[in-house]
């Protein structure tokens, strides 16, 4: 069970295992910062900055990074010239990370904080299938017991 706590209240979200589950700050919520955990476990959570720390000094994509980005940016080349725009930065970073923190059986939920930043509205529309196969490779098999188990 996923728990989401603005500092006031906390939120459990049931049934999330395996799934994407999308949390919007509302006028009822309080202006905290929102948290996320499971059970003990605190969420890893990929911010702007976090994610373009990452995508300014990586020097080795996961096998799988290329193909998900190319999905909201067609036209991204790798290696290219740094730095990106600001959008192609988060995003590079956001992917590569999650690809990376499965591999290594991260038991944390891993938590992407405004993925839609710096980008135009097209490109926040193709997130969906990125998120779409990042959810079908962490999800096992009918013949894995493991969910973080590397399918490459």
């Amino acid at each position: 069970m996923i728990t989401v706590s603005d500092g006031d209240t906390s939120h459990q979200i049931s049934g999330t295992e395996g799934k994407i589950t999308l949390v919007c700050k509302s006028a009822n919520m309080s202006l905290n910062t929102l948290s996320y955990s499971d059970g003990n476990i605190p969420a890893a959570e990929l911010t702007f900055e976090v994610a373009t720390y990452h995508a300014d000094r990586v020097s080795s994509l996961h096998n799988r990074t290329l193909d998900e980005v190319k999905k909201v940016f067609p036209d991204f080349k790798w290696p290219l010239a740094r730095p990106w725009p600001d959008g192609v930065r988060n995003i590079v970073g956001l992917i590569d990370m999650t690809y990376k923190l499965i591999d290594v059986g991260t038991p944390a939920p891993i938590v992407w904080k405004y993925p839609e930043a710096f980008l135009h509205p097209a490109e926040c529309a193709n997130l969906a299938d990125v998120l779409i196969a990042i959810r079908e490779y962490s999800t096992p098999k009918e013949n894995e017991t493991d969910s973080k188990i590397p399918r490459e």
